[in-house]
């Protein structure tokens, strides 16, 4: 790996954390606070708050993305779409239980998305070897 994929690799790993910290953050601040506020503006802001870190660590793949080579990039690719269909099949089946009774989370929308990231990061280290 060059310098220059190095640098940029440590400095994606760097903005995710921090983008994923601020995330947790602003998730436990507007669950916590959502139960004192009765203003819908007020709600609405705090359901899109997290979202913010969201895009930001999105920012920071894609910026990442650009400096990678074409095996880094396939390999987030492959990775990607396996993710998508783990993450599809795991929620049809996670709909048809709780549908029948037999299985219930709340707010199941709500880990979609870090179950598929996290999907997509497990594969990308299986495919990608000890550079990721």
């Amino acid at each position: 790996m060059s310098e220059k994929r190095k640098t940029a690799c440590r400095r994606y790993r760097i903005e995710t954390f921090v983008a994923m910290a601020i995330y947790l953050a602003a998730v436990f601040i507007a669950t916590q606070v959502s139960g004192n506020v009765t203003d819908q503006t007020a709600l609405i802001a705090l359901s899109l708050a997290p979202i913010v870190p969201m895009i930001y660590a999105v920012y920071a793949f894609f910026k990442y993305y650009r400096v990678m080579d074409e095996r880094e990039r396939r390999i987030a690719s492959d990775a990607a779409a396996l993710a998508l269909v783990i993450s599809v099949l795991a929620a049809i089946t996670i709909g048809f239980m709780q549908s029948l009774g037999g299985f219930a989370i709340d707010d199941v929308m709500n880990w979609f998305g870090p179950f598929m990231i996290v999907v997509w990061s497990l594969i990308r280290i299986r495919i990608g070897g000890p550079d990721w």
